[in-house]
């Protein structure tokens, strides 16, 4: 076997009290798509940042292609695309890609053919002599950032909060962008919100808490874990909030829990473990004075259908 595209060794966990968590190894091959979730994008943000140096860390080795990330060649073999794609208005979409076959120093005669393909891979064709001005859907943006990424040939596609404000009603078309970069050749390393629309999609996957890596693992192995896992939103009266933390904090089926920010007695938290057993514990905090009134199963999170 090759070089793999992304070498991962001995990446430490973050945050506070992570020690119980491991250190993280993986590598991605070309064709490989890693997604990384967490119930809060900072999460996938960081993970993603940090995987490419623009977050400081501690330890660990991370190699591109077999080069260091303080190499050149490393950073030329990426194609990043951000939260918030920039755009520079006044010019069209030709105009916009050219500019950066020429940063990246893109042979003379091979750049009218980088152009096509990022356009053709991105459904972005017959948008190429339009000024950039006309394009305000957040869909077409990132398509737009994502052929701006993939015009210098990168073997790593980073994409961040790949559906963020777009409507549902266009994310397959980012799937079928998606798996036309799979096919050629390049690995990909991605954040969304959810797994919504792309359980089918990713050969790895992150699950991401405040502290690091929850669960990793490769498809379709890590389905089986995943399956085991529920991320659960529970309200609760918030005189009663007091009540249901520090029963939560001792419960080791829980992980990462959140309270959130401008509604107190709304919790969030991942449990490992059937319904079943969730349901054996909310009486039980019902009965130790945790007034609850809703507790919710948000499968959609992980792709699933929606339950309650």
């Amino acid at each position: 076997m090759g070089v793999p595209v992304l070498s991962v060794q001995e990446l430490p966990p973050w945050g506070e009290s992570s020690a119980a968590l491991e250190p993280l190894t993986f590598t991605l091959e070309a064709g490989d798509i890693a997604i990384a979730i967490g119930q809060n994008l900072g999460y996938s943000s960081r993970f993603l940042h940090l995987l490419l140096g623009l977050d400081p860390r501690r330890g660990g080795k991370i190699e591109i292609c077999g080069h260091s990330l303080r190499e050149r060649q490393a950073k030329l073999l990426v194609g990043y695309v951000g939260t918030e794609p920039a755009l520079y208005e006044e010019m069209t979409l030709w105009q916009f890609l050219a500019l950066f076959v020429e940063i990246y120093e893109v042979d003379l005669h091979y750049r009218p053919y980088a152009i096509y393909e990022a356009l053709e891979l991105t459904k972005l064709t017959p948008w190429k002599d339009k000024p950039l001005s006309q394009a305000e859907d957040p869909t077409l943006r990132k398509r737009i950032s994502i052929a701006r990424a993939l015009v210098h040939s990168p073997r790593l596609l980073v994409i961040e909060d790949l559906f963020q404000g777009s409507d549902f009603r266009t994310w397959p078309l980012m799937v079928e962008i998606l798996n036309g970069a799979r096919n050629t050749g390049k690995a990909i390393l991605l954040s969304a919100a959810s797994l919504l629309h792309l359980q089918d999609l990713y050969s790895q996957l992150f699950v991401l808490s405040g502290k690091g890596v929850l669960l990793y693992g490769q498809a379709p192995e890590i389905t089986y874990d995943v399956d085991n896992y529920h991320l659960v939103q529970i309200q609760v009266l918030e005189e009663t909030v007091d009540v249901l933390l520090p029963l939560l904090a001792q419960t080791e089926a829980v992980f990462d829990l959140l309270q959130k920010e401008d509604d107190w007695g709304v919790l969030r938290f991942f449990f490992k473990g059937s319904p079943s057993q969730l349901e054996s514990l909310v009486a039980q905090w019902q009965q130790a004075g945790a007034a609850i009134i809703s507790c919710l199963r948000l499968d959609n999170f992980w792709g699933r259908s929606p339950t309650t």
